[in-house]
């Protein structure tokens, strides 16, 4: 199934655009959502929205643009993305329900679903075509190469061909492998009693389910994926699993896709527009640089320098991401030349893809003034994302501040494409892709103020964690249930901090009894037991 624009041989065509057009208007009637705010969203014009709300000659958006709509409607109103999507299939009210379990993916993918997609549209649809056949596939590939987005593309067409939906999982933030358990049960909202398995648990409640579950970035844990997707593919007939990973889990039964760079322009031949275009790395590079600035054309003069760059970045996504956001300050002949300093690899194999990564990290981290590179390097520190409130805590002022606002930095790292910003719950919310994040890691770990961040970022857990406590008894415990929910790796990397590297007894203990009705209340009773039996040991019990 796919989210391509129908052909108008289709005879079903008409009947699914005027649904489309009916379930756009309706939803964005009853949610109040003008016109002009849905053309935000999607990147079009206001008439272009009232265009599709016609019923005399409706048409339905191409793929890439009613992902947008789809993603931006579930995203002010549960359900509503579902019926609309649900209507451009022609699947009648099959997506207005809400799956038995778990999340969709159009919520839990939301960062990786936050820019437009562009290329690989058939890679999209054969991955789509073998999950729903098989029970493991497997994304493989260096990092950079775009998997997560991949697999969040998957997901959010899995979302309306699964019974029960699809649900991403972050593996990222998750220090040790015995927490995959937990994290997945806690993904799929499954609750986990005292003493109990966090597998068995889920087995319970999805033995019949039909859905998607997405583990993204299972390197660091990928033993305890293969034994969590082992057993649950044992006691859930209808579960289907997709991987990204550095590595195949090798489970019996496995599809491995190779993830490739992204096409390259043709060689030999008198580039114009048109042919660059057709190469997916060129679409990418030039629609990020219309993004990072408006008046960016392709003129014939730039086509051979957006071809030559690409070729440079090997094809990787992440890397041409970070070289067009530059766009916004440099024109190309300048980009080109700077990356020349960099670059001078040769193409093709995985070392060499890593290499050109780095050299790009490089180069993205250089053209940083210095208080955006020490801000971006102290932002490592966190893991699951993080708030304005938390940022602001944990930088130093003295570092960082001098010129600019905490606010004002972190435009700055967006606007260059080394953080992501997506609205949540409890507000708006950065995060870094974990390739970016490794990179920015390095870089703290080369700071003398290392430790200073890690002890600031601690006592930012600390506090939020004791304040979290307090409301816990009050009218206020859902909304601080849901903000303990997103910070809860960023307390458990505090956790490992204090124990491991500064063995830090008080602070360790405070944590833990901040924590004590969040674990309970979530069902994490393994893991406080884990930390509660460390910190005592710490302290000589």
């Amino acid at each position: 199934m796919s989210l391509r624009a129908h052909p108008s041989s289709d005879p079903g065509r008409d009947a699914r655009a005027g649904a489309f057009a009916r379930a756009l208007a309706d939803g964005l009637r009853a949610h109040k959502i003008s016109h002009r705010s849905l053309a935000e969203a999607a990147g079009v014009s206001v008439h272009t929205v009232a265009s599709w709300t016609r019923t005399d000659g409706p048409k339905i958006p191409a793929g890439d643009t009613l992902r947008q709509i789809v993603f931006y409607l579930e995203h002010r109103q549960r359900g509503a993305g579902r019926a609309v999507e649900a209507a451009a299939l022609g699947l009648g009210n099959a997506a207005a329900k809400e799956p038995l379990h778990g999340r969709s993916a159009l919520t839990a993918g939301a960062r990786a679903l936050a820019t437009t997609f562009v290329g690989r549209e058939a890679l999209v649809e054969e991955i789509f075509r073998t999950v729903r056949f098989h029970r493991l596939v497997t994304l493989t590939g260096p990092g950079g190469v775009g998997k997560t987005r991949l697999s969040a593309q998957v997901a959010s067409l899995a979302v309306i061909a699964f019974d029960d939906g699809a649900t991403m999982v972050e593996l990222a933030p998750l220090g040790s492998p015995g927490l995959v358990p937990m994290a997945l049960a806690a993904a799929l909202n499954v609750r986990v009693p005292a003493s109990a398995d966090a597998l068995a648990a889920i087995a319970r409640q999805y033995e019949s389910a039909g859905a998607l579950i997405v583990l993204d970035n299972c390197e660091h844990v990928l033993e305890a994926c293969q034994t969590t997707v082992e057993k649950l593919i044992g006691l859930c007939p209808g579960l289907r699993f997709l991987a990204t990973s550095r590595e195949p889990l090798h489970v019996p039964g496995e599809i491995v896709v190779r993830v490739p760079q992204l096409g390259l322009p043709a060689g030999g031949e008198a580039l114009t527009r048109e042919s660059l275009l057709r190469s997916d790395a060129a679409r990418l590079f030039v629609t990020r640089a219309m993004n990072a600035r408006g008046g960016f054309k392709l003129d014939s003069a730039q086509t051979a320098l957006v071809a030559d760059i690409v070729r440079k970045l090997d094809g990787l996504p992440l890397a041409i991401e970070l070289a067009a956001a530059s766009a916004g300050v440099m024109d190309l002949t300048e980009i080109a030349a700077r990356l020349d300093q960099r670059l001078s690899l040769p193409a093709g194999g995985a070392e060499d893809h890593h290499r050109t990564l780095r050299a790009t990290m490089d180069w993205s981290y250089d053209l940083l003034e210095k208080p955006q590179q020490v801000v971006f390097a102290t932002l490592a520190v966190f893991r699951g994302g993080w708030t304005l409130e938390a940022a602001e805590s944990v930088i130093n002022p003295r570092r960082a501040l001098t010129r600019s606002s905490a606010a004002e930095l972190l435009t700055r790292l967006f606007e260059k494409s080394l953080i992501s910003v997506e609205s949540t719950e409890s507000g708006v919310r950065y995060s870094m892709l974990e390739t970016v994040r490794e990179y920015a890691l390095d870089r703290l770990g080369e700071a003398i103020w290392a430790p200073e961040t890690r002890r600031r970022h601690a006592e930012w857990c600390l506090t939020m964690a004791e304040a979290a406590d307090e409301a816990l008894k009050t009218r206020e415990q859902l909304a601080w249930l849901t903000r303990l929910d997103a910070e809860h790796a960023n307390i458990r990397a505090a956790l490992n901090w204090a124990i491991n590297e500064a063995r830090d007894a008080e602070i360790a203990a405070r944590l833990i009894g901040a924590k004590r009705v969040f674990w309970q209340r979530r069902g994490h009773f393994r893991e406080g037991a884990e930390f509660t039996s460390r910190a005592l040991a710490l302290a000589g019990f």
